[in-house]
């Protein structure tokens, strides 16, 4: 089940965060892909592709900066995910 935040298309957020976790060794990574091709979901290309152990994964796509894991994760990346 994918919830998003209020203004966020659930296509737009499983197309970055599919895209990301494509390069990802963690075994959740390959059902989000997974789910993301049953729904028709074209993935984009990810530059600067970072995996940080045991916290998520970082990279550019289309060239905003996204990062998909733990809420330290976020915290790293300067993103308030208060209202999550």
């Amino acid at each position: 089940q994918i919830v998003v935040a209020d203004g966020v298309n659930e296509n737009d957020l499983l197309q970055m965060v599919a895209s990301l976790e494509r390069a990802s060794e963690h075994p959740l990574a390959a059902a989000i892909v997974a789910g993301a091709e049953e729904c028709g979901v074209a993935l984009a290309e990810v530059k600067e592709f970072a995996s940080v152990t045991g916290k998520g994964v970082t990279g550019v796509i289309d060239g905003r900066r996204v990062a998909v894991g733990t809420s330290a994760l976020l915290r790293e990346e300067g993103i308030d995910a208060g209202a999550m």
